[in-house]
């Protein structure tokens, strides 16, 4: 003990001097799990215990595989047919076939609350047509690049809203 001014029978009494090394516990303990694990009970355990890691590795693979939801809406987005209003995904990069156009989402319901599974909506502007776009659900305005509603997000306006700010 080098720069220490501790006399030896200070340390003794201490926990210092009853340790006296790593050996006897971790002996006995390992002696302990070899003999438990040499039963049937131990080897049903540790077969236990290797099915649950194996099942969790197994888990953890297949969820970093598979695309996820966001994933899927950026690689599969919604198009909507002008003619029919039929909404589909297609991988980007493939066929889009014709009357198919992007559709945009309205997040809304009548009654102006938030809903979780939005509506896909063809803007009149795919469709030759001037007028603003409102959802064929709510009734409410959709425009290119709609935004997801936060908390404090007020609704967009209803058809009727909108036209009486924008009369003829």
């Amino acid at each position: 003990m080098s720069g220490m001014n501790v006399s030896r029978p200070a340390l003794e009494g201490s926990d210092r001097s009853r340790y006296r090394g790593p050996g006897i516990f971790e002996a006995n303990f390992t002696m302990g799990l070899r003999q438990f694990f040499d039963t049937q009970k131990g080897k049903n355990v540790a077969i236990g215990v290797l099915a649950v890691g194996l099942l969790a590795a197994i888990i953890s693979i297949w969820n970093s595989l598979r695309s996820s939801e966001t994933e899927m809406a950026v690689n599969e987005p919604v198009f909507v047919n002008a003619r029919t209003g039929e909404a589909k995904r297609f991988k980007l990069g493939g066929k889009i076939p014709e009357g198919f156009h992007p559709a945009e989402f309205c997040y809304w319901t009548k009654d102006g609350k938030r809903k979780d599974k939005p509506t896909p909506v063809l803007l009149n502007k795919f469709k030759d047509l001037p007028e603003p776009t409102f959802c064929p659900d709510c009734g409410r305005l959709v425009v290119a690049l709609n935004p997801v509603p936060t908390e404090t997000s007020k609704p967009p306006p209803t058809e009727a809203e909108w036209k009486a700010r924008h009369p003829k």
